[in-house]
């Protein structure tokens, strides 16, 4: 069996080992606690692989970065890189296998008593009053329950969604909610307090763990993972953030050590790449639009698949399988901190004895460690695995993103909502215009300012959003939601039309993932309700009780959620609405505790699902908010 099996294989017994019972998911939290910036299928990677791991990251970053050498012998942790067409594997190395050439010492942030009630007024301040706050201990418990109760709705749907062949799938939802709710605040309630040193064992008791046997799929794994991760990771990067201020004050008020001295030399560099200053976020919440979150494929980051060839009727979301992919083994010219096997591909143990040109000219003749190939990228993993550093000292960069990837670009630029002409019609122009300008003239005529965000790849079931909306000369592109960019950058419509030219010479720009079918007609056949399905069903209709002028002021300017919801309920008709799109029917029918919505006639109907209404007032809110609830309404939107 080849390296990229033996991994994948081990991602999918892993996964379901953690949640075997109690101890072995403690034992994983135990690891993505320290883990969190990291999407869940490489936590488990990393548990599975060196469960002590502490700070992760590139040899690259840490030779180059960091300047620091990896240990001789050191064996590198193998994740999986589906950014590409092929799968491949690529490497990390933990805080463990590092030294310093020049002996200078790296720390990882750490809360110490001092600093609790810093810690807790912070968490206040951003968050909202925390219900019990007498000890940092329960002030995270406090703030557990405020995020899954602001969230959790979110990851909960997709568990009543997708709870096929689990434990779940016999209860009632009222059931599942009380199961999911409770081991997620008990799981994040955790990570913040292994993170921040401090003993669970005096805030649980045995049992408060025992429902995750019941997540026993990869679906219902893969949502539970995925949201104790987003909010893991929104707590401690506002925990962290607030310490290595503390830390820094500390520094000044006392004396000024060499130690520190050096080692604030070599992380100030970092700025926010260490410290991914852009993902701090001071208001309570999500930093995400609810209607855009609410199926998260790849949530905030993507998650791995580790089950062979599930039909497509299965869901996509969150879980983690194997989406059969086509992988390659890394060379030596190609892969990071691995060694060379007999075949000549990356094992990916141990660093080798060959010399670092960059370790050479700072050796102190301690040793050797594999030189890395300047020329190999990881894909848009590069941002990612370099932001494991969670360090003690270094400057922030409030508003500093990565590039958006380009290889999303003709998906983007495929997406034909709102647009002023069809793709039909441009490419007939570009057939016949060959001049640059007016082909740019002609773009941008396309376009007109509304926010449009899209999957980022259905098919693959990477249901991770790309987006853009037009400013000025151009496109801004991102990859994430708007609120929540993972990444940005603004095309020109000069540069937009070179590369719709090339998907016209090539054939694929009128390219259809199932070609001869709509977005709506797909979806119908592989019997999904997604957001295909939602833009239509969520848009104003005519059967509603009341306006869509009168429905938008309203929740414009009201804030108490449940007088929105209230309001929402009430002008929803009591009598089932159907419409036709593309020759699918599509219909909802309003009941007491929720919004049933379906595919097909209400007496055969192809896919259904029930949406309570706090998630209608989400999805409404998000309608109106990117204009596509009424489009003869125009509003302005946040940005504006």
């Amino acid at each position: 069996m080849n390296k990229f099996d033996m991994i994948n294989d081990l991602l999918a017994e892993t996964t379901k080992m953690v949640v075997k019972d109690e101890k072995s998911w403690l034992s994983f939290l135990d690891t993505s606690s320290y883990m969190f910036k990291y999407d869940f299928a490489d936590q488990l990677l990393i548990y599975a692989q060196k469960p002590d791991a502490k700070a992760c990251a590139t040899f690259d970053y840490w030779n180059n970065r960091m300047k620091r050498w990896i240990k001789k012998g050191a064996k590198g942790i193998a994740l999986i890189d589906d950014s590409k067409k092929y799968s491949s594997l690529r490497y990390v190395f933990d805080i463990a296998d590092t030294r310093s050439p020049q002996h200078q010492n790296l720390k990882l942030w750490a809360i110490n008593e001092s600093m609790y009630d810093a810690v807790i007024e912070s968490l206040s301040n951003s968050y909202g009053i925390l219900k019990n706050k007498q000890d940092l201990g329960s002030a995270y418990l406090s703030l557990a329950h405020m995020f899954v109760k602001d969230n959790g709705d979110d990851y909960l749907e997709q568990i009543i969604k997708y709870n096929q062949n689990s434990s779940f799938e016999n209860m009632e939802v009222f059931e599942i909610k009380k199961v999911f709710i409770k081991i997620l605040e008990n799981s994040i309630a955790y990570c913040l307090m292994r993170r921040s040193d401090i003993d669970p064992i005096f805030y649980f008791e045995k049992g408060d763990f025992d429902t995750i046997s019941l997540f026993d799929t990869f679906d219902v794994i893969g949502v539970l993972g995925t949201a104790n991760k987003d909010l893991t990771d929104m707590a401690l990067s506002e925990i962290g953030r607030v310490v290595r201020k503390l830390i820094q004050s500390e520094n000044r008020t006392f004396a000024q050590s060499k130690e520190i001295s050096q080692n604030k030399d070599d992380i100030d560099n970092e700025g926010s790449v260490i410290y991914e200053g852009n993902h701090i976020q001071s208001g309570r919440g999500l930093p995400v639009s609810k209607s855009q979150d609410r199926e998260r494929g790849k949530s905030i980051r993507e998650i791995r698949n580790v089950e062979n060839e599930l039909p497509q009727s299965q869901p996509a979301g969150t879980s983690v399988r194997l989406e059969g992919k086509q992988y390659i083994e890394q060379t030596s010219q190609g892969s990071r901190g691995t060694s060379t096997g007999k075949d000549g591909k990356n094992d990916g143990t141990d660093v080798s004895e060959t010399s670092s040109t960059e370790q050479r000219n700072l050796s102190d003749g301690m040793g050797t460690a594999y030189e890395q190939s300047k020329g190999t990228s990881r894909g848009n993993h590069s941002q990612g695995d370099n932001l494991q550093l969670d360090l003690e000292l270094g400057g922030e960069e409030e508003n500093t993103l990565p590039p958006f990837d380009l290889q999303d670009l003709p998906a983007l630029l495929r997406e034909d909502v709102s647009l002023q002409h069809s793709r039909e019609e441009i490419q007939q122009f570009f057939m016949e215009h060959t001049d640059d300008n007016e082909r740019t003239q002609y773009l941008a005529e396309c376009y007109d300012d509304t926010l449009v965000e899209t999957f980022r790849h259905p098919e693959r079931n990477d249901f991770s959003y790309i987006g853009y909306k037009k400013d000025g000369n151009g496109l801004n592109v991102w990859a994430g939601s708007w609120q929540n960019k993972k990444s940005k950058s603004h095309l020109s419509f000069f540069q937009l039309q070179l590369e719709v030219a090339k998907l016209i010479e090539n054939d694929e720009y009128l390219y259809s993932r199932q070609k001869g079918m709509t977005p709506i007609q797909l979806t119908y056949e592989k019997g999904l309700m997604n957001r295909n399905v939602d833009y239509y069903l969520f848009s104003y209709k005519n059967e509603f009780r009341k306006n869509s002028t009168e429905i938008i002021e309203f929740l414009s300017n009201e804030q108490d959620r449940q007088k929105r919801i209230q309001f929402i309920k009430d002008f929803y008709p009591d009598q089932i609405v159907e419409m036709e799109v593309d020759g699918v029917i599509l219909g909802f029918k309003k009941e007491n505790e929720h919004l049933h919505i379906y595919m097909g006639p209400y007496d055969d109907q192809k896919a259904s699902s029930d949406y309570s209404w706090s998630l209608v007032e989400s999805e409404i809110d998000g309608m109106i908010l990117s204009r596509y609830f009424d489009p003869s309404v125009q509003i302005p939107t946040i940005e504006e």
